[in-house]
Parts: C-alpha cells; sequence; structure tokens
C-alpha cells in the first residue's frame, strides 16, 4: 500500500511538471500583436522636428497579429496625442477592423510655438489582452541665441522717447528704451524723428548715435564692441520675397553697391529715411518705405551677423509702425 501511495505521488509531480511545460510553451507561442508604418511619401514615420508654426501630420499605421501558433486575433485599438496638458484621447477601444491585420491613417493640422512638443501614440490589443504601442514625438524648432539661419519676424511701434530701439535678442525683435536694453549688441537700430519735417523719420545705425546730429537717444558703446550697420534701398517686391532665411541671405547678399543709403554732408555714420507718407521710392537717398539692413559685428565679438528687411507701414505723431524680417547668421 506504502508502495501505491509513493507511485500515485510520482505521477502527480510529473503531471504537474507536464503542465507547467505546456503553458511555458504556450505562453512563448504568443509573440503579441504589431504596429508597422509603412515608407510612403508624406507619412511620418518617426520622430520629427518642424519649424513653429503650423503643420500637417499625416500618420499610417499597419496593425498585424501576432505570427506565433497561440496568437489571438486582434481587438481592438487606441489613439491618443499629449500637446503639453497632458494625454488625451483622440479615441479609445475601437474595435479592429479585421482581426489579422488592418491600415489606419490620419492627416490633420497643428499648430505649435517654438520648443513644443506634442506626442503622438497608437496601440492595438488582441484578444488575448497582449498589446502594441508606437509614440511619434513632434517637436517645434527652437532658434538659440547665434543659430545661424534663425529667421524671426515681428510688427513693432517706435518712438523717440519711451521705445526707440530695434532691439533683436536670441528670438525675437521688440522695441526697446534705453534702461531695457540688456547689451549694446543687439541693437539694430535706433529711430530719430526728423523736427525739420515731421513726415520723415530717420532709423539710424548704432555706430551713429552719441555722435553729431544724433545724441539723443544717446547710448554708451565703449562698453561693447561697436557693430557697423549698413542700409540698402529695396523694392516691395524684394522685400515681399523675403519669407525664410534663405530668401533674406540672397536678397540681401546680392544687393549692389549702388543700392546703399547715401546722404551728403553727413559723416556720423549711416543713416536712412523712413517716409510717413505712402512712398515707393527706390532711390538711395529717400525717403524710403522699404529697406534692407546688414548688420557686421567687430572680429572680437562673438560671430554672429544679422541681416534683414523693414517695411514702414503706419505713422502717428512721434511714432512708426514697422514691419520687421530678420535672420542671425
Amino acid at each position: 500500500m506504502r508502495r501505491i501511495t509513493r507511485l500515485t505521488t510520482v505521477g502527480l509531480t510529473a503531471a504537474l511538471a507536464a503542465a507547467i511545460f505546456i503553458a511555458c510553451k504556450r505562453e512563448k507561442e504568443q509573440n503579441g500583436p504589431s504596429i508597422l508604418i509603412p515608407n510612403e511619401p508624406d507619412v511620418i514615420a518617426g520622430d520629427k522636428t518642424v519649424p513653429p508654426g503650423s503643420t500637417t501630420l499625416k500618420f499610417k499605421f499597419i496593425f498585424q497579429k501576432g505570427s506565433g501558433k497561440d496568437d489571438a486575433d486582434l481587438k481592438d485599438f487606441s489613439f491618443t496625442f499629449n500637446q503639453g496638458g497632458g494625454n488625451v484621447p483622440a479615441f479609445s477601444n475601437r474595435s479592429a477592423p479585421n482581426g489579422t491585420s488592418f491600415t489606419w491613417d490620419t492627416t490633420f493640422s497643428i499648430n505649435g510655438t517654438a520648443g513644443a512638443v506634442y506626442t503622438y501614440t497608437v496601440s492595438v490589443r488582441d484578444k488575448n489582452d497582449k498589446t502594441a504601442s508606437r509614440s511619434i514625438r513632434i517637436t517645434f524648432q527652437q532658434p538659440s541665441s547665434g543659430q545661424p539661419g534663425a529667421y524671426f519676424t515681428a510688427t513693432i511701434t517706435l518712438d523717440t522717447v519711451d521705445r526707440p530701439f530695434i532691439y533683436f535678442t536670441g528670438n525675437s525683435i521688440t522695441a526697446q528704451s534705453l534702461s531695457g536694453l540688456s547689451e549694446a549688441r543687439g541693437v539694430i537700430a535706433s529711430l530719430v524723428v526728423r523736427r525739420v519735417n515731421i513726415n520723415q523719420y530717420s532709423v539710424v545705425t548704432p555706430d551713429s548715435l552719441g555722435k553729431g546730429n544724433y545724441t539723443f537717444p544717446y547710448l554708451n558703446w565703449t562698453a561693447s564692441p561697436k557693430p557697423r550697420t549698413t542700409f540698402y534701398a529695396i523694392t516691395p517686391n524684394e522685400y515681399d520675397g523675403v519669407t525664410d532665411s534663405t530668401s533674406a541671405a540672397q536678397l540681401i547678399a546680392g544687393l549692389p553697391e549702388a543700392n546703399k543709403t547715401k546722404f551728403s554732408g553727413n559723416a556720423d555714420g549711416a543713416r536712412a529715411l523712413l517716409s510717413g507718407t505712402p512712398d515707393n521710392s527706390t532711390t538711395t537717398s529717400g525717403p524710403h518705405e522699404f529697406l534692407a539692413f546688414d548688420q557686421q559685428f567687430p572680429a572680437n565679438s562673438p560671430t554672429s551677423r544679422i541681416r534683414g528687411v523693414i517695411k514702414r507701414t503706419s505713422v502717428s505723431g512721434a511714432s512708426v509702425s514697422l514691419e520687421v524680417k530678420a535672420i542671425r547668421q
């Protein structure tokens, strides 16, 4: 009797071992579902960096049942996005149209600021609750100070007292007061109203400030390398043709010497007149409604060059509004 009991125990142990072996084997034969992204034009295949602003995304995913012997059919899939405010489901647990394989695609537009990161995640689940997921990160480019080809646009209003300076920082163009300037070499130009004719506004280069007729607003340039700025007369079509860093660089690099602004009897640096009334003059003597500028820094300052174009859009009393497009090279 004792021998029969021993055999029964041995048999039970063997049966349990076999069951465990079979279960482990079955587990290994479940590979789970997979998600593929086809190599097709315009389809986003992975993480991507795009310029700030509006951009169109085209996603396409192929969901496939696992290839293991015991893999189950596909059950459902989900799509979520995170645009800085946490994960938000676009849809959840949508039924799979086919248990073996199916394709889902979508196209939509987004709008992001520089430095923002948007994440889009798709996932699929089979009837064994095995899952797979793919995430794609869209990063909106963040230009850094001194980055070659960084392109900026702005509409600013200058006046003779409170905000006379066009100021180019690492990521923006602003109008600044004298006390608001953090460093002199960020100044593109200053505005001075010519009282002889209230409708003519002089844009004065930094090397002119503090000299001759341009003692206001005064800026002490001894503590900072002094940039040299050249103004050029341009046409409305040339201004409109500047839409990115490449077109800005090409325009200004191709401007002839004859387009430089010239004024007789003024040896105190360069200045350019902006007309206070509609004027499309392209003469170099001014006044102008459209200007280009090329500012170069001395060799002992941080390597940087600012190029851009200016459009006078409106005037009011002692102030003038300008559109500025610029690049830092």
